[in-house]
């Protein structure tokens, strides 16, 4: 995956907390051999138990961190119109399963539906000047 300027502002500042990981927290308190104040790497209980914390906190019940993976490639899709761009960004080997995340609203069929008939138009138009 390619590392974007933001991502990079974002990242570079994690430098140099940690000798091994990049994605640290700090202890809030001193126990299970973590000493309150020092940095140590996230685990992956760890990001769980905060996920559902602030779930908790935002009364949001049915979200998964990973339907996030969803979002973005709805995003990238409506964005970019491109399919295959969506497939590559997520890292998807086959098409069909990037189809199943990148989601289609039927509003958006409707205007691109109204976009082509007005390109028609355009078209029709040009035509008969032209004659």
């Amino acid at each position: 995956m390619p590392i974007t300027p933001t991502l990079r502002t974002l990242l570079w500042p994690l430098q140099g907390h940690h000798p091994t990981s990049v994605f640290t927290y700090i202890a809030q308190s001193t126990r299970n051999g973590r000493v309150r104040g020092k940095r140590y790497p996230l685990t992956y209980s760890g990001v769980e138990m905060a996920w559902k914390r602030l779930r908790k906190r935002s009364g949001i019940e049915d979200f998964r961190f990973h339907d996030f993976r969803h979002d973005v490639a709805t995003k990238l899709l409506r964005a970019t119109g491109n399919l295959k761009l969506v497939q590559r960004a997520l890292n998807h080997g086959d098409i069909r399963v990037t189809m199943k995340y990148a989601h289609v609203l039927d509003q958006e069929v409707a205007d691109a539906m109204e976009r082509i008939h007005k390109s028609q138009l355009k078209s029709q138009t040009l035509v008969r000047k032209a004659s």
